[in-house]
């Protein structure tokens, strides 16, 4: 008999793990935490943290977490968000030296990472 797939290895692969996870938790409530992490080839704390969040939030506690940053330490706003904007749409091909010497405005503002995290409101 083959061996048993370990979780983390499952749910990589899964585009929703809801399903599995409430196998987790279903087996973690009839069995215990312990023989439900070894039963799906998991941590004891991935299994407490599936139980914790099923038995606070309910179904709702098993989906996935976004993992997008909550906040943009380099973002930049207002007026200077969208004067950068508008620059690199007048001049795609400049480089951010170009446009930050063109515009006067520093080099980090206008590097095209930050084009992520400008601020239109």
């Amino acid at each position: 008999m083959p061996a048993p797939v370990p979780y983390f290895q499952v749910v990589r692969e899964m585009k929703n793990a809801f399903n599995y996870r409430l196998c987790l938790v279903t087996h973690a409530r009839q069995h215990g935490i312990k023989a439900a992490a070894r039963a799906f080839r998991t941590t004891l704390r991935t299994a407490r943290k599936w139980l914790r969040r099923y038995q606070s939030q309910g179904l709702t506690g098993l989906q996935e977490l976004s993992r997008a940053p909550r906040s943009c330490p380099h973002k930049v706003g207002g007026e200077l968000a969208q004067k950068v904007v508008e620059l690199r749409r007048q001049l795609p091909t400049f480089l951010a030296p170009s446009v930050s010497s063109a515009s006067g405005i520093s080099r980090s503002a206008t590097w095209p990472s930050n084009a992520f995290c400008v601020s239109t409101a």
